[in-house]
């Protein structure tokens, strides 16, 4: 059927709406159809994603396994090729033609160049890199694809492939957590956008979805399918149609008590029946209380209501539970598009399906401090990031940093922000391509500068490629590549570190130096479910581990060193003003953790409370500094013999015989409770291999006997009657 049967012409097209189109292109032969694309094609100036969709999903209809069709327009010279959008639309039929490396070479071109595609384009190489079964450029591909995008679609898409990969070939080294989502309403629609963004976090998830509506039922009842899954994580997935509030209630402290009570039962069973962390949600507003400006101003208002059950919320939650500030999220998202009442009424969804990669990036950044996975350096470039211009171009007198210029003013609230960072823990670096002297003359001379050189722990300024940088970055501050978020405005600078190292976080820029902030907060990097002095202090513990290692460089032994740092140690068992940090410290640790165990606060201080376990917190001091609460150890006393059941020390003591300090307290106290033995316990982890032969170089004798031992688990133990205690440096300050 011709086109001008329908009266239908190309020049015309743009005036007709897609639902008039979309009959009209069925009814086009292929040849005219070919017309049709070209007209497209040669008429986008921009890529735009309705042309793509539009395009791809009608090339199917050209016959299968006939390039010559598409021949001219492949071409290296074709028009197709001058184009964004043609060289998509070149991709995609590569692509359907089974012309699979030819395909992958445009995708990447694509996503190099088209920045509203790369998402879509990483997506589309992990498809065909997985059916050429090369998995791991399958997985780094869907990595790129997944941290790119926040469109709901494209992440139900990527959770496909997923699946159909880890089928295929499963990941490696990836962290595994079981999850339950229980709700009272529609729940299906964010099960895919849970697995696309934990992937993008380096975890896969086993997810158990609650019945609809069961979610009181499934917690109450012992033999519900939740408590058969055994989950790590739960989601309690509530909102404000939940709390059946009328705009004013008549005795509004008696709601307020009886909510938080009821959902605190939910708490204490959970926590009485399964080892596991909670992430609560708060109750979000309604977007259009009728009440309006009494709503929130009368003590009875319902929002006034809502914001007091969230407050108590927080007051009465344990260490096992984390608020999800829900409401936050749906006030930046925009109350009134988050608030879909269509999708309410039809599906019993909630909110609105563009706002779940927010509300899933919200869960995963608490999933991640939970793990001791949150990042702890910034690592910033310079030029065009933390000031407008290149210092080695334009001058001191040329670059943009704060008044009176709205974009220099733009660049030092960037700073400010990133300065916040800094005062509550996170450590900061530098990564520029640039001579030394240049990079530091803002620092030291422009007047506008919110930071100053002393606020970061390593200034790598050199012409080095900023992947090899970020190494000795770690390196030198003696945390792991993945610890690591790197910051940079130059979209071939944030691919190479991508590519290269792909466990870094990468946060490119936007192009506006007033989104810098969001750009940078969006990602939730640093999130954490507890704050402590030591977090605080962390720059100066780190600064004084550089300050030792150039101690070390000049010492002429290792033995003169470690006896010329007068290191100290105190000790005790765990106590209430410890709890906290101490909690942290075994949620957190991930490198040298003999067994990895973790435990909420409630679980620690049992322990601490029983006669049959035996605790103690380690701190660690030397002429350079007090390094904090460093090491826990967790003992279970089995008559005449201790088994080793947490042996964990911070990594930013490793090196220092912190860990022979610690085994030899251990012995002690053994032998005076009257012990013969000390069993140890080697658990193996994603990231704990440093340890594995740390119970054999210290004298324990593997017992083959023991059922426990397996691939990944190891049991040592130790005669403590005829020990020769392994030397440490220390000095032992008691408590």
């Amino acid at each position: 059927m011709s086109l001008s049967k329908h009266k239908f012409s190309l020049e015309n097209i743009e005036k007709l709406s897609a639902s008039n189109i979309i009959p009209l292109i069925s009814a086009i032969e292929p040849d005219e159809l070919l017309e049709f694309y070209d007209y497209v094609i040669d008429n986008s100036d921009e890529y735009n994603k309705k042309d793509h969709y539009l395009l791809r999903d009608n090339l199917r209809r050209f016959p299968k396994n006939d390039t010559s069709i598409f021949q001219k327009r492949l071409e290296h010279n074709s028009d197709w090729q001058k184009t964004s959008l043609g060289k998509v639309i070149i991709a995609e039929a590569l692509h359907l033609e089974k012309q699979n490396v030819e395909a992958i070479k445009v995708w990447h071109e694509t996503a190099d160049s088209i920045k509203e595609c790369n998402a879509y384009a990483n997506l589309a190489l992990a498809r065909l890199y997985r059916e050429l079964d090369y998995f791991e450029l399958a997985y780094l591909a869907l990595k790129s694809s997944s941290t790119a995008t926040n469109d709901y679609y494209t992440l139900t898409q990527i959770a496909k492939v997923l699946k159909k990969l880890v089928k295929k070939s499963p990941p490696l080294e990836i962290t595994k957590i079981k999850l339950a989502i229980l709700s009272t309403s529609t729940t299906s629609l964010i099960l895919p956008i849970l697995h696309a963004k934990a992937f993008s976090n380096n975890i896969l998830l086993e997810i158990y979805e609650s019945p609809y509506g069961n979610l009181k039922q499934d917690i109450m009842n012992p033999e519900s399918g939740l408590y058969k899954f055994q989950p790590e994580f739960i989601i309690l997935y509530c909102h404000w149609r939940d709390l059946k509030l009328s705009i004013l209630t008549e005795d509004s402290d008696r709601i307020v008590t009886e909510t938080v009570k009821e959902w605190k039962s939910y708490w204490d069973l959970l926590n009485g029946r399964l080892n596991c962390q909670i992430l609560q949600h708060n109750f979000d507003l309604s977007a259009t209380d009728s009440l309006g400006y009494i709503g929130h101003s009368n003590i009875s208002g319902r929002t006034r209501t809502i914001r007091r059950i969230n407050e108590e919320l927080l007051l009465q939650k344990t260490q096992s539970v984390h608020i999800v500030d829900f409401d936050n999220i749906a006030a930046n998202f925009g109350r009134l598009q988050w608030d879909e009442l269509s999708n309410w009424l039809r599906a019993q969804q909630y909110p609105n399906t563009n706002a779940l990669s927010d509300l899933c990036e919200s869960y995963m950044s608490l999933i991640r401090s939970v793990l001791g996975a949150s990042s702890k350096v910034l690592v910033l470039d310079l030029d065009n990031t933390l000031w407008g211009g290149v210092i080695g171009e334009d001058g001191l007198g040329g670059i943009k940093i704060g008044p009176p210029s709205p974009t220099g003013e733009a660049f030092s609230a960037f700073q400010e922000y990133i300065l916040e960072l800094k005062q509550r823990g996170i450590i900061l670096a530098v990564c520029s391509k640039n001579n030394e002297a240049d990079a530091k003359l803002p620092f030291e001379k422009h007047d506008g500068m919110v930071l100053k050189l002393n606020d970061f722990i390593v200034f790598k300024a050199n012409w080095l490629d900023k992947a090899t940088n970020l190494i000795e970055i770690a390196k030198e501050i003696n945390v792991g590549i993945d610890s690591l978020v790197f910051v940079d405005d130059n979209p071939f600078e944030c691919k190479l570190v991508r590519s290269k190292l792909p466990m870094v976080k990468v946060v490119q820029l936007p192009e506006t130096p007033s989104e810098y902030i969001h750009g940078l907060h969006h990602g939730k990097f640093f999130e954490s479910i507890s704050l402590s002095n030591d977090d605080i202090n962390r720059n100066k513990s780190y600064k004084s581990n550089i300050e030792r290692q150039h101690h070390l460089d000049s010492s002429t032994s290792l033995e003169e060193y470690l006896d010329s740092l007068k290191m100290e140690s105190s000790h005790d068992k765990f106590n209430e003003l410890v709890m906290e940090r101490v909690t942290q410290l075994i949620n957190k640790t991930n490198q040298f953790n003999l067994t990895t165990r973790r435990r909420n606060i409630d679980e620690v201080r049992k322990l601490t409370e029983s006669k049959k376990w035996w605790t103690q917190w380690f701190r660690l001091s030397d002429q350079f500094g007090d390094n904090g609460l460093i090491g826990i150890v967790i003992c279970k006393i089995i008559d005449t013999c201790w088994e080793v059941d947490t042996l964990l020390m911070s990594c930013r003591v490793i090196g220092r015989t912190m860990e022979d300090f610690m085994l030899n307290t251990i012995i002690d106290a053994a032998i005076i409770s009257g012990a013969t033995e000390v069993r140890g316990i080697y658990i193996e982890s994603a990231k704990n291999n440093l340890v594995a032969d740390f119970y054999p170089s210290k004298g324990f004798i593997l017992d083959d006997n023991n059922e426990i031992n397996s691939e990944s688990v190891s049991v040592h133990t130790l005669n403590i009657q005829y020990i020769n205690r392994s030397k440490s440096h220390i000095e032992d300050k008691g408590i």
